[in-house]
């Protein structure tokens, strides 16, 4: 970390650092370092006198039980995701990169604190329903796959985000194959739409739209952990948020109405900016993935560490299975069976 933060410049004449490890996904470790001039201790200075940032770091092997294993060059597409995104907006909606070493798989982002910013999922935890949040996230994300979506940037960004290799590595094999394995009477479908996930170039994707990423700012909500970023297939942003609203259900079973209302406004804002094709073909395959991702948190390479009762696996596997075995197509339709089963 000392070399990655000399080279990235943060370090040049015998300044002290301090470093807090912050908690984050499986697949970097991130820190908070607070960086004193001239020899200096954090008792000795003011605190406009020093600089704090947050450093992320790619692994090669993410922090799960199975073997999963992924080339740390992704942590330049993450950048990259972070600064084109950046563009589109006239206020935050990401981190500011102050700078990046390639070669180490480091880079340099604002700190945002945590008094000021709240993690999403942290909200949930704590009963805190926001349909604004919700609506939000949900509508930046489809600004962000319209905007990238435009024939006129098409070309640039797929050469930008060649990067299909990776997310097979961190989403295709661990979510849809290694899943399929698990439900070898759904194994053809599940291969199908793993097969159509790796051939589909429409949109740039995030490809990790969780509320662990996501910061609750007083401007609105600001992505983090662009690490899978690809261009892709959007509909695969939408259905990893909307899965993840579902499972909270789970978690805070008290809140499942409300978690249910977050999940109908997240769909109906993401999908009135759905204009780069026909939007019913798209919400039908973003319905499969949904069903996919459910069956995944439960029996993939990434389970969710909060789903422990084998009842609650099995009412969410029931979920997931009926939804690719009975072609549940519509969001509304996957919503209204949840809400009936989980009552």
């Amino acid at each position: 970390m000392i070399d990655s933060l000399k080279t990235m410049g943060f370090i040049k004449n015998g300044e002290v650092i301090n470093s807090q490890p912050l908690t984050g996904g499986v697949a970097s470790d991130i820190w908070r370092i607070d960086i004193y001039p001239d020899g200096s201790s954090d008792c000795a200075v003011e605190k406009n006198q020093y600089q704090t940032l947050c450093i992320k770091r790619a692994l090669s092997q993410l922090k799960v039980k199975q073997t999963w294993e992924v080339s740390t060059d992704r942590n330049a597409y993450e950048v990259r995701w972070f600064q084109t995104v950046a563009e589109y907006f006239s206020h935050d909606v990401v981190p500011q990169i102050l700078a990046h070493d390639e070669k180490r798989g480091v880079f340099a982002m604002d700190f945002l604190p945590p008094e000021n910013y709240p993690v999403w999922k942290n909200q949930l935890r704590d009963g805190v329903v926001d349909l604004q949040t919700a609506q939000q996230v949900a509508s930046n994300l489809g600004k962000i796959h319209q905007r990238t979506a435009l024939p006129s940037l098409r070309t640039d960004l797929i050469q930008q985000f060649d990067t299909m290799h990776l997310f097979y590595q961190i989403r295709i094999e661990p979510y849809f194959l290694a899943t399929a394995k698990q439900h070898p009477d759904l194994k053809d479908s599940i291969d199908n739409l793993a097969n159509g996930l790796a051939k589909n170039q429409k949109a740039l994707v995030h490809g990790d739209i969780s509320p662990k990423n996501i910061l609750v700012g007083e401007n609105g909500p600001i992505f983090l952990d662009a690490e899978c970023a690809v261009y892709g297939d959007p509909a695969f942003d939408i259905a990893f948020l909307l899965n993840h609203l579902l499972l909270k259900s789970v978690w805070r079973p008290l809140l499942l109405d409300q978690l249910l209302n977050s999940f109908t406004v997240a769909y109906e804002s993401y999908l009135s900016n759905v204009n780069w094709e026909n939007p019913l073909e798209f919400e039908k395959r973003a319905c499969l993935y949904l069903g996919v991702f459910l069956l995944a948190r439960i029996d993939g390479k990434s389970p969710v560490e909060y789903i422990t009762e084998e009842k609650d696996k099995i009412f969410v596997r029931y979920i997931g299975r009926t939804i690719i075995d009975k072609k549940l197509l519509t969001f509304l339709k996957i919503r209204d069976l949840w809400k009936q089963k989980a009552s």
